[in-house]
């Protein structure tokens, strides 16, 4: 998200989608993310060709390598479990992790959010 926002506000700076594609993953330097940036980059050199066609082709890739298989189920679990209620966080903290859930597990019936609320 940190990387589309920058985009859009300097889309000047990008002069095309490869341009968008290395500069985003300039930044992925350590742990799973900085593996999976030199894995591609590494294809890239050995193949002669960009990795990726696009910028949507890159997300795509990105996302089956860092988002959970199946977000919707894993959130409406999690908002089954005791770690949905609030205890000992902030209401802060507990309303960003909640609504994120919400979002997350396609919940659209009210009252069904109400009686997730703890």
């Amino acid at each position: 998200m940190s990387c589309r926002t920058y985009i859009c506000l300097c889309l000047e700076s990008f002069e095309d989608d490869l341009t968008k594609v290395v500069w985003a993953m300039f930044y992925m330097k350590t742990g799973r993310a900085g593996c999976w940036a030199t894995r591609e980059f590494e294809h890239e050199a050995k193949s002669g060709h960009p990795r990726f066609i696009d910028w949507v082709d890159f997300e795509e890739e990105f996302q089956k390598d860092f988002m959970p298989l199946n977000s919707e189920a894993a959130a409406v679990n999690m908002l089954e479990t005791a770690a949905c209620f609030q205890g000992r966080r902030s209401v802060d903290d507990y309303l960003d992790q909640f609504k994120d859930l919400i979002e997350d597990s396609s919940y659209t019936n009210l009252k069904m959010i109400v009686v997730k609320f703890h």
